[in-house]
């Protein structure tokens, strides 16, 4: 069974087998006449497999009338497998498979453009080209990758470590809240250091919580802040108003 937390893995689990894809990625109105040719194509295998009533023939033939194709179904394959390998090899289309054996834990890659200008079994989902060949291949859109790594990132990617809240990180909120409050000019220079203690922990509970700032614990104690912003407060204070 394949790893499925990997992103090459996450994109092949994602995409159209090779034996479908030409009915999901050709254009409109050549899928629209396949499904047609195919519709009118068991209508008429059911007519005449009915015509005459003593002359059934048994399900396992009726079903294999009815699965035989016409030469209009066949010719809209055809064109729908055209159109879809020309987007395959302007790249809008991009394949991924795996290149036989296809063993436990073994990834699948991505097939090199070049490869969609070698045989191609439509059926059996497999591509061969100057003697390498790619098994179980399926389709995506190029545009595609983008969104599907946010999505596997978003569901796979370790959570972000939290902030350590060591004495230089504290130290580092402290000043970050001395200049916030600075520059929104909330410190009052004509009161003492001691005194801007409980601004800088109100602006950090209201901008860090997530550090372990809350209203009932009184933290970082007022000796902590003053040692990291005294030497702000004072040469703030100096300067020229």
């Amino acid at each position: 069974m394949q790893n499925i937390n990997t992103l090459d893995d996450w994109y092949w689990r994602h995409g159209t087998y090779l034996r479908t894809a030409f009915l999901k990625f050709a254009p409109p109105d050549l899928t629209e006449m396949h499904r047609h040719a195919h519709e009118v194509s068991i209508m008429k295998a059911l007519e005449d497999a009915t015509q005459n009533v003593d002359a059934l023939p048994s399900w396992e033939g009726l079903a294999k009338t009815v699965g035989g194709k016409s030469g209009a179904q066949l010719e809209a394959s055809r064109a729908c497998k055209e159109a879809t390998l020309r987007y395959m090899k302007s790249g809008r289309l991009v394949g991924w498979g795996f290149e036989p054996p296809r063993l436990v834990g073994k990834p699948p890659i991505r097939l090199p453009i070049e490869a969609w200008h070698g045989f191609i079994n439509w059926e059996n989902n497999s591509v061969e080209f100057q003697g390498v060949k790619f098994v179980e291949v399926r389709i995506i859109v190029d545009g595609w990758q983008e969104k599907l790594s946010a999505r596997w990132v978003a569901q796979n990617a370790p959570p972000r470590a939290k902030t350590r809240r060591g004495p230089e990180n504290t130290k580092s909120l402290c000043v970050e809240a001395f200049n916030a409050l600075n520059d929104a000019a909330q410190i009052d220079f004509q009161k003492s250091l001691r005194s801007q203690t409980d601004l800088i922990r109100t602006w950090l509970i209201a901008h860090h919580p997530d550090q372990g700032f809350s209203k009932t614990v009184p933290r970082p104690s007022d000796e902590t802040i003053r040692k990291a912003i005294r030497h702000l407060f004072d040469e703030a204070k100096a300067l020229p108003k």
